[in-house]
């Protein structure tokens, strides 16, 4: 143990006495190579995660401004698509060319109706007009000979840029019903 040391400073009044201190408790406070690293360590961490959770945040935050500016397309782009589906039932009297319940294109990635053709393209890069349809939206396109009668006529529609899904002609109604999803 270490003896205690007196100094008096007599023109201010005052004593000090140091008693020292142990050696194994100056260690124990003394900051360690181990706990820098540590600290370290973690600060980095800290930083990482942060870094993580503003990147995740901001995926989130961009996919629904993208699907809110999906969803307000919906409604130009069906509208469109009517119309180049119509054009083609004038043009070709609904007769396609495929059966009932046939599946022209499995991949409908690839699939796209050439309007300009007036025919089921499987080539993506056909330069035809692509005509496109959105997630959770219905179409029933009636199909109909030049005299006026249903016909075996069958329409596959593909995707645009943002969804795909698939078309099924009906005999006995002469509507071809296309359920799309996303």
């Amino acid at each position: 143990m270490h003896q205690p040391v007196t100094f008096e400073i007599p023109s201010i009044g005052y004593t000090i006495v140091d008693h020292g201190s142990n050696p194994s408790d100056s260690e124990k406070t003394r900051p360690t190579a181990v706990q820098t690293a540590r600290r370290i360590a973690l600060s980095t961490l800290a930083a990482i995660t942060v870094i993580a959770v503003g990147c995740f945040a901001a995926t989130g935050i961009d996919g629904f401004m993208q699907r809110r500016r999906w969803k307000a397309n919906i409604t130009t782009d069906m509208a469109s698509t009517v119309a180049a589906i119509d054009t083609l039932d004038l043009q070709n009297h609904g007769n396609i060319g495929f059966k009932d319940s046939d599946i022209s294109c499995t991949d409908t990635r690839a699939c796209f109706l050439n309007a300009d053709a007036g025919i089921v393209t499987t080539d993506p890069l056909n330069f035809g007009q692509r005509i496109p349809l959105h997630s959770g939206d219905i179409i029933t396109i009636r199909h109909l000979t030049s005299t006026g009668q249903p016909t075996d006529g069958y329409v596959i529609i593909g995707e645009s840029i943002h969804f795909r899904g698939s078309c099924i002609y009906s005999s006995q109604t002469g509507e071809t019903s296309c359920s799309l999803r996303q």
